[in-house]
């Protein structure tokens, strides 16, 4: 291979690098935007049953969710069973903000956005060692 084929090449890998790290970005921005209206909506929704049904009913709700999450194989909420479950029996407005807050920091985005700041550091580093040349 001539010095221009590998520059090629190497400018190709690093475009479609550098491509598929700013569609990662976009995609997280988006799903961080979108988890965000999600818990809102969700903690209404779990506002206003905690307000409205009656304790039993809701550890009935509580039981047949966990259940549902065990069978699809969701083993990474085992925190939640807990303060689920200290938020039905105590069936007051801050064990279920507790539940709220201790479930929504399971449900961190910081590991994918840890993801992508290593990702980044790579790129920055990466440069530093052997800069672009201008087109």
């Amino acid at each position: 291979m001539q010095d221009a084929d590998v520059q090629d090449e190497w400018r190709r890998l690093w475009d479609n690098y550098t491509k598929s790290l700013k569609d990662w970005k976009q995609t997280f921005d988006l799903i961080q935007k979108s988890s965000l209206e999600m818990q809102q909506n969700f903690n209404q929704v779990m506002e206003k049953a905690f307000k409205e049904s009656s304790t039993d009913t809701m550890k009935e709700f509580g039981e047949n969710w966990r259940s549902a999450m065990s069978q699809a194989g969701m083993t990474a909420f085992g925190p939640f069973n807990e303060s689920w479950q200290r938020a039905v029996s105590e069936s007051t407005i801050t064990s279920y903000k507790q539940f709220l807050d201790g479930w929504k920091q399971s449900l961190d985005m910081d590991q994918m956005k840890a993801y992508g700041e290593m990702m980044t550091k790579f790129v920055e580093t990466w440069d530093k060692m052997w800069p672009q040349k201008p087109r």
